[in-house]
């Protein structure tokens, strides 16, 4: 059985997935970073059998994690398949390095991932592995945050789930800018790339916290929230199924 836990630990929160297979859904979990130590150990219970292959970007809950438990952090030297145009490797965000690996192999298509984390990243990779590069964008709640926190006046005390062209009042002017910046500015990103790239069966990709908010204005896209616990478990397989050949 090729069972896997899987473990990506982001700026506000950990995910877990068990996986037995491609074919049968997993069982997942989010929970505040926080409470990582308490999660993984909570799933280890059920699964102590498991191996676990783990990604994270938050270097101090990493170690914490590594002094307790017996999990496999993946690096780049994991992703060789993808070709990283940074001059230095290591600043690309194995976050996102792990979601183009995982939407090839997925989709086996060109395609724009769009992450809606703590920030926002977009992402450009051929089929073939060929990663042309990215962007990276404040979220909603990032710059919802940034403004109450730089700002004396112009506080927003409440969250809108709608939205609209214009606002009548500060907390609707600030809630229905921000993303209808976010919403017209990332269509627009996303038709310059289809034309400069001469992109035709391609994929555009939803995943992170806030992808299904976003998922309605963007109607030719695939929603898939947990993307990165799924290229991790397909890392997992193929790795297994080259130690079999050799």
């Amino acid at each position: 059985m090729n069972q896997l836990l899987c473990v990506d630990i982001g700026n506000r929160n950990i995910k877990i997935g068990y996986f037995k297979s491609l074919k049968e859904k997993p069982q997942i979990e989010i929970d505040k970073k926080e409470n990582s130590l308490k999660l993984i150990e909570k799933f280890l219970k059920k699964y102590k059998s498991s191996p676990i292959y783990a990604i994270s970007v938050v270097p101090f809950i990493e170690k914490k994690i590594r002094e307790r438990f017996n999990i496999k952090f993946l690096t780049h030297d994991n992703f060789r398949e993808i070709k990283n145009p940074y001059k230095n490797k290591e600043k690309l965000g194995i976050d996102r390095l792990v979601n183009i690996f995982g939407a090839i192999n997925l989709f086996k298509k060109d395609v724009i991932v769009i992450d809606f984390g703590t920030a926002i990243t977009l992402d450009v990779a051929f089929k073939n592995g060929d990663f042309k590069g990215g962007l990276i964008i404040p979220s909603f709640e990032t710059q919802i945050d940034t403004l109450n926190e730089k700002t004396a006046l112009l506080k927003v005390n409440k969250i809108y789930k709608d939205i609209k062209l214009i606002g009548k009042s500060t907390d609707e002017c600030v809630n229905y800018g921000i993303k209808n910046v976010l919403i017209l500015g990332i269509e627009s990103i996303l038709n310059k790339v289809k034309n400069k790239y001469k992109l035709r069966d391609f994929k555009v990709i939803l995943t992170g916290g806030g992808s299904l908010y976003f998922k309605k204005f963007f109607k030719n896209s695939k929603l898939f929230p947990y993307l990165t616990l799924y290229a991790l478990y397909i890392r997992y397989l193929k790795n297994e199924n080259q130690n079999k050949l050799t």
